[in-house]
């Protein structure tokens, strides 16, 4: 009789093995990360970088692409690194739904990123123009990538996940996780009127 452990078993005993530890950036503070945060008056914009584990079931699932179905967006903020650089409760959606963390082609991060800088904060008198915008965005997303458009893996979401999102118009969060590298760059912002 063979027994054959099912991805979901798998999944909950890696998640109670992992944790990712909070890695210094390499990087002063980008300037996407600055230019935002001085949008966003009345909110924040916190930029954080992770190890990955030596795990050989976390890098099996990161290489099938199968994040969601191995419950990544929720456990993940659990992890006792992840949960002390980002103290905040997890709110009642549905983060096991693909349509909470979006996946995006890494070719798609400049201009994700220079959206958020156009459409600036809930008091942003001045817009920036769309060319520094993707100019400052560009920037950040090739030190976010470290250089690889092709192995990364780009979450998105613009829906207020946990406590700290105001829950009004200006909630992002982008998840990057550069396999290569094992690294995992999180940035997350909110503001409010």
């Amino acid at each position: 009789m063979s027994t054959t452990t099912s991805q979901f078993d798998r999944a909950m005993a890696m998640w109670r093995e992992l944790d990712f530890p909070i890695v210094e950036q390499k990087d002063s503070t980008l300037q996407f990360v600055e230019d935002l945060a001085a949008m966003y008056s009345n909110g924040a914009v916190i930029h954080k970088s992770f190890g990955v584990p030596d795990h050989p079931d976390f890098a099996a699932f990161i290489d099938t692409g199968a994040l969601h179905s191995t419950y990544f967006f929720e456990r993940f903020w659990q992890t006792k690194s992840v949960a002390s650089a980002f103290p905040q409760s997890l709110n009642d959606v549905r983060l096991l739904s693909p349509e909470t963390f979006n996946w995006i082609h890494p070719v798609e991060l400049p201009g994700s990123l220079a959206r958020a800088l156009l459409r600036g904060g809930a008091y942003t008198s001045k817009r920036m123009p769309a060319r520094d915008a993707m100019a400052i965005a560009a920037q950040a997303a090739e030190s976010l990538l470290r250089g690889d458009f092709d192995h990364p893996q780009v979450f998105v979401s613009q829906l207020p996940w946990a406590s700290f999102f105001c829950d009004v118009a200006w909630d992002y969060t982008w998840l990057i996780i550069r396999p290569k590298d094992k690294r995992i760059e999180v940035i997350i912002a909110t503001d409010t009127d």
